[in-house]
């Protein structure tokens, strides 16, 4: 609490006091420092947030747009429409021949080895490869192109059945499991499972496991047989 002087008389007063005891004048009201504190910083804040709002916006107005101008597509002329034909002719013909020399090698190499995971996944990606050129509707494709992505999907086919077998029989070796996996028949699509204990319920719980992804190599059956006198066949086509 502090003493203020009367502006009437000049008199002592009590800054908590509402009038002047000597004259009977009414104070006038004083403005804590906390108050005088708290408003500054609401005037403050409030030029401060004025100020960033015009910057941002004088910002945006310079800042160079952002939206693309669009570009005037440019017909080609039938030189260079002759030209992409023929790049596109000479870098399918260099996969063609390239899937072509791959399944050469893996003719060769599982003629001695068992098929590589690796191989396996090659294969696949070859096939889709193939079927997509054979199935594109661009102009660009030449007969020729076609007829050879035509002539190498059956055999790209017919040897990843071979890889799949060949891998799931190294699988098994390395489980020291003595069961032999081949794909024969027509095509290669009959997928054979030969182990001296199969039997019935062996059988069905080995089908189990391997029946969907044989079904998406292409195998329309599997036989199971215990190398002698039983077998066990389940179609895949059903």
């Amino acid at each position: 609490m502090a003493l203020l002087k009367c502006k009437e008389c000049g008199s002592s007063v009590s800054s908590s006091a509402k009038k002047c005891l000597n004259c009977g004048k009414p104070t006038s009201p004083q403005t804590s420092w906390m108050t005088w504190t708290v408003l500054t910083l609401i005037i403050f804040g409030g030029l401060v947030s004025v100020t960033n709002n015009r910057a941002k916006n004088d910002i945006q107005a310079n800042a160079p747009s952002t939206q693309q101008t669009a570009v005037p597509t440019v017909p080609l002329s039938a030189a260079q429409k002759q030209a992409n034909k023929k790049n596109d002719e000479e870098r399918m013909k260099k996969k063609l021949d390239e899937i072509e020399d791959r399944l050469s090698e893996n003719n060769k190499y599982m003629q001695k080895y068992y098929a590589r995971d690796d191989q396996l996944q090659k294969a696949n990606e070859d096939y889709l490869w193939v079927f997509a050129t054979e199935t594109a509707t661009d102009s660009n494709l030449s007969k020729s192109i076609v007829k050879k992505a035509l002539a190498l999907k059956p055999k790209i086919e017919q040897q990843a059945r071979k890889m799949y077998a060949s891998v799931l029989e190294h699988k098994m070796m390395d489980a020291r499991q003595d069961i032999s996996f081949s794909a024969k028949g027509k095509e290669n699509k009959t997928l054979y499972v030969k182990w001296v204990l199969m039997g019935n319920a062996t059988a069905y719980n080995f089908h189990k496991e391997i029946a969907e992804k044989a079904r998406g190599y292409g195998f329309t059956k599997v036989v199971y047989t215990d190398g002698y006198n039983e077998t066990w066949t389940y179609d895949l086509r059903s």
